[in-house]
């Protein structure tokens, strides 16, 4: 491996990025544990039984340590083959549930699912506990995304957020240069993304931000090394109101199928 020019790939194994990025990075077959996220294919007509099977050989794995049922309804361009969003929701379900039963998947969850859909998955014979639901959520999410987070967890379904600096980058520069929050991070010794960060694990959320870049990567970690006050969590928590914060809350879906 070539100093220097092959960085970023070391970093991603050392630290379990997401296994196709490291495969692009790095032209290897990522060993560490990871989750898959199935998008298009189960609502496009193919089947978990035929899916896994290929990606275990092509990982050169026993197992999956998680795998996602991505969306609720597949999104505009992996709509469902047959049936209503609900029943292929079901039968995926159905699928995924059998093939951790022969171990070959550890752990299933959901990703962008309200409670209802969730609590769907609990009615489908033989359907295992859903254990993640993956979602947009930040100290901008509205009340809604708040209730979601708060069912989740009390139904023990573990919370990952994406997206934890909201919406785009030019959103991310401007979030990064609010005062209050600018005001909590220097009081810390710390940055505003890993404020923004502390704030989420403090709810009880797992939080995936994505970098190629060794030194954001080390930052992102040290999320782990300090902790927000009562106070400051409060004040996060409210910065979705205060007019000098205008950030609106964009990518938070509500889908209903």
């Amino acid at each position: 491996m070539r100093q220097g020019e092959d960085a970023p790939c070391v970093w991603c194994l050392v630290c379990g990025a997401v296994w196709v990025l490291c495969r692009e990075l790095c032209g290897v077959i990522l060993t560490l544990p990871f989750s898959l996220s199935f998008f298009l294919q189960f609502y496009a007509g193919s089947t978990p039984a035929e899916q896994v099977p290929v990606w275990l050989e092509e990982l050169g794995l026993e197992y999956i340590d998680l795998v996602l049922l991505h969306h609720p309804e597949g999104m505009p361009f992996g709509k469902c083959a047959s049936g209503t969003p609900a029943e292929c929701r079901a039968n995926a379900w159905s699928q995924l549930s059998k093939l951790q039963k022969t171990g070959v998947v550890k752990d299933l969850g959901v990703s962008n699912f309200n409670i209802r859909q969730i609590n769907e998955l609990g009615s489908v014979e033989g359907g295992a506990a859903v254990a993640v639901n993956q979602i947009q959520y930040n100290a901008f999410a509205p009340p809604r995304q708040d209730l979601l987070v708060k069912e989740c967890q009390a139904q023990g379904v573990a919370v990952t957020a994406w997206s934890s600096f909201q919406g785009t980058m030019m959103q991310h520069a401007g979030m990064f240069q609010q005062d209050t929050l600018k005001e909590i991070a220097a009081a810390k010794g710390r940055s505003v993304p890993q404020v923004l960060l502390r704030w989420a694990l403090q709810r009880g959320a797992a939080v995936i931000p994505g970098t190629g870049n060794p030194a954001h990567m080390d930052a992102n970690l040290a999320a782990y090394g300090f902790e927000l006050s009562e106070a400051d969590m409060a004040t996060i928590s409210s910065i979705k109101n205060d007019p000098k914060a205008d950030f609106p809350a964009t990518g938070f879906e509500v889908n209903e199928s």
